[in-house]
């Protein structure tokens, strides 16, 4: 089966069959387009791809207060697109590849089906 390798290497190969492990809706594909046509949640999304970060981290990096991103970040987190675990009083956030991986095959698969 082809694999294909997320960055960073740490996090392992997504396998093609985990990406469709979980087909989306015709509207979840829709709402998670929609949640990455702002602007500032793509960039949000950019720091989130190679290692977790916390609200405040995020907020230093993108130029943003910690209130507008937990905006941003809940409306990831709602649509799927995003993980995030606690540790004490701080919440890591990574953004959930394999979710992000499939948007392009679920939107093409909704198209021609």
């Amino acid at each position: 089966m082809p694999v294909v390798r997320t960055q960073p290497a740490d996090r392992g190969p997504v396998s093609l069959a985990e990406i469709g492990a979980d087909r989306a809706t015709a509207a979840q594909v829709q709402k998670r387009m929609a949640a990455l046509t702002d602007a500032s949640r793509l960039d949000i999304c950019r720091h989130l791809v190679n290692e977790p970060c916390t609200t405040a981290e995020i907020a230093r990096r993108v130029g943003m207060s910690a209130p507008q991103v937990s905006r941003h970040l809940r409306r990831l987190r709602e649509n799927g697109l995003l993980e995030s675990s606690r540790e004490g009083k701080h919440a890591n956030h990574r953004l959930n590849l394999p979710v992000v991986y499939s948007l392009g095959y679920d939107l093409v698969s909704r198209i021609t089906h």
